[in-house]
């Protein structure tokens, strides 16, 4: 009972009795910690993806959605005071149900705290593993703003990111192979496009060689 599995068996001991080692299902939390060290405290239980409010009020995460488990929303933005309480999940308004991948989904919230910038997919089925764009949210839910559009299914657009003065959007530009081997294979680029969207322009060339990760501006 609360055994995910038997992860290495460690031999046999002399009273003919096998030793093993198990391993129990993975628990997470979100902590806090001040910058001149100390002790962490814990302030959610799971949830990933951590971001500050602006005025460091609320902490923004990604989290499985409670009672909801199974359903096709598997995970959802939503934020929860910065020394702990109830998790608030940000709903969205669209036409389609828009789902958000547990990596890459982005999730800051804008240098004026009014907007959240994600990336997410239209749930379609059978689910696409990716096809994520970059749309854009207020702080306390409603109609979503689609950015960024494509019609190949192996783009994905993610690790959105605000600029300082919050007039422009950073972020991940990925074309997949149609058998993908490791993450190299993955064609990537830093594209940037306007808060409330149009042409997006490349910064980099695949030369560069831009990794399959999160970006920041200075």
């Amino acid at each position: 009972e609360g055994i995910k599995g038997i992860w290495l068996l460690a031999g046999w001991d002399p009273d003919n009795r096998i030793g093993a080692i198990f391993e129990r299902p993975a628990e997470s939390g979100l902590y806090t910690l001040s910058a001149t060290g100390g002790k962490a405290m814990q302030v959610a239980y799971g949830g990933g993806h951590p971001h500050w409010s602006p005025d460091g009020k609320r902490l923004f995460c990604v989290k499985v959605p409670e009672g909801d488990k199974g359903a096709w929303q598997r995970w959802a933005v939503g934020s929860f005071p910065s020394d702990g309480g109830v998790f608030t999940m940000v709903p969205l308004q669209s036409d389609a149900k828009i789902s958000l991948p547990n990596f890459g989904a982005g999730n800051r919230v804008s240098p004026d705290g009014k907007q959240i910038v994600f990336s997410g997919k239209s749930h379609r089925k059978p689910p696409i593993f990716m096809h994520n764009r970059i749309w854009t949210v207020p702080v306390d839910g409603g109609i979503l703003t689609q950015l960024t559009k494509a019609a190949e299914e192996n783009i994905s657009d993610m690790f959105p990111c605000w600029s300082p003065d919050g007039h422009y959007i950073a972020y991940v530009h990925a074309r997949f192979p149609d058998k993908m081997v490791t993450v190299s294979d993955v064609k990537t680029n830093i594209y940037i496009i306007k808060q409330e969207g149009g042409t997006s322009t490349a910064l980099t060339t695949e030369s560069d060689g831009v990794s399959f990760g999160p970006i920041a501006w200075s």
